[in-house]
């Protein structure tokens, strides 16, 4: 679970999945391992959570920005249209760790591998960690440009670092070895400065692409496909536009995947009388899961270099953690009220029916609790979950009735196998 936490942090900053899995998972990977998790599902859990972090809010990486250029709407309006689909799909994912550690019998963290609260909650590591990130929030919630908002965040991490140096100051005959805090700053600047020109880049040949498929007919062809299949079908076109997405994204950077998909994407899914952010969305969780879609999944080969697991059972883990981010986009793109649009009382009771849904459909991915679930009980519980994913309170009622009526006897030992416990 710490390794989620941690990975959706540091995924929310980078915005690139590879990237993440490669600075987290040299930390995470072999504690899950030592801890007794497989290679393959210590390598999948990593994956999936590096992935989810590019489109968790407040940050979200680079590609909620370029959102937010393209559609001509602030930032603000995208992170909080993001805010309850990012919490459903880590919910689920933590929920499910919890669940295979109980079906694997792992144990805890040992006492001896917990650092102490002094070194954990230390004041200086604190203030490192959240001030830069609450000024940039903060500046952007009252309504200042990014531009301004990121130079100040910039400014507080820069002179924090120079206040850490000065107070952790050693003798230089301490160390000998030991890298002068000026060299650290002028590298930590000019990594910065290649990761700018690096997405600029990106960005310029994703502009290439798009205008070789517009001249190509391409997207117009694809376009014609799914305006045809969305009049007779809206699901079925939705559907080619997850798979085109998903194809465009395997092996691009998360920013140029997401402005090829838009390009390509969004005008149909305009003409479907769709509303222009949920689609754009959609188009953007998609692109980003492409990281852990076979055959290409980077994040899993990422991941399984570390692990050094195989890359089709890892994959294949990681797609069973994420399953319910697979549907979560289709429920916001056809009902933006998961995006926060809507009247409190609607927004409130489609918040906590899909949570107890994501629940619900981890619990029968899974297939435990407290025991094994028989593959019939599993299937009854992913239809109860179905229906409190999909709108409407008479499919609510349904499906928790269902769900709390099997959760029930299971938790009873009147249905699956017999718990560790007994």
């Amino acid at each position: 679970m710490v390794a989620v936490i941690g990975s959706a942090f540091m995924g929310m900053i980078n915005g690139s999945a590879v990237a993440n899995v490669a600075s987290t998972g040299v930390l995470t990977i072999p504690l899950m391992r030592r801890l007794g998790f497989s290679r393959n599902l210590a390598g999948s859990i990593e994956a999936v959570a590096s992935t989810g972090g590019q489109f968790m809010p407040p940050i979200m990486g680079p590609g909620a920005f370029l959102m937010a250029e393209l559609l001509g709407i602030s930032y603000l309006e995208v992170a909080v249209a993001a805010l309850i689909p990012s919490t459903l799909f880590y919910i689920g994912l933590l929920l499910a760790v919890w669940l295979f550690a109980g079906k694997n019998r792992l144990k805890p963290i040992p006492a001896d591998m917990i650092p102490s609260r002094a070194v954990a909650y230390a004041p200086l590591a604190m203030l490192a960690l959240l001030l830069p990130i609450g000024m940039l929030v903060g500046l952007v919630i009252a309504r200042f440009t990014v531009q301004y908002a990121v130079l100040c965040a910039i400014l507080i991490a820069v002179a924090l670092f120079v206040v850490q140096a000065v107070l952790r100051r050693k003798p230089r005959q301490a160390d000998p070895d030991a890298v002068s805090p000026a060299w650290k700053l002028g590298r930590a600047l000019e990594l910065s400065a290649c990761n700018i020109a690096y997405v600029g880049m990106i960005i310029a040949a994703a502009q290439i692409i798009v205008a070789v498929i517009n001249l190509t007919g391409l997207g117009v062809t694809l376009s014609q496909i799914i305006v045809s299949l969305g009049q007779s079908n809206l699901i079925l076109s939705l559907v080619l536009t997850m798979g085109v997405a998903i194809l465009l994204g395997m092996g691009m950077p998360t920013p140029a995947a997401y402005a090829v998909a838009a390009a390509v994407l969004g005008p149909p899914l305009a003409r479907l009388g769709l509303e222009t952010l949920p689609s754009h969305l959609f188009i953007y969780y998609f692109a980003c899961l492409a990281a852990i879609t076979p055959p290409v999944a980077s994040a899993v080969f990422a991941a399984c270099a570390i692990s050094r697991g195989a890359v089709i059972p890892t994959a294949g883990h990681a797609i069973l953690l994420s399953l319910s981010l697979f549907l979560v986009p289709y429920l916001f793109v056809m009902d933006p009220v998961l995006l926060l649009q809507g009247s409190v009382p609607n927004i409130i009771l489609a918040v906590v029916t899909s949570m107890l849904g994501v629940a619900t459909l981890t619990l029968a991915t899974i297939g435990y609790l407290m025991a094994p679930i028989p593959v019939v009980v599993r299937m009854v519980l992913g239809c109860a979950a179905l229906a409190l994913l999909v709108p409407g309170w008479v499919s609510d009622l349904i499906g928790l009735t269902v769900a709390g009526a099997v959760i029930a006897l299971l938790l009873l030992g009147k249905v699956g196998g017999r718990s560790h416990a007994s």
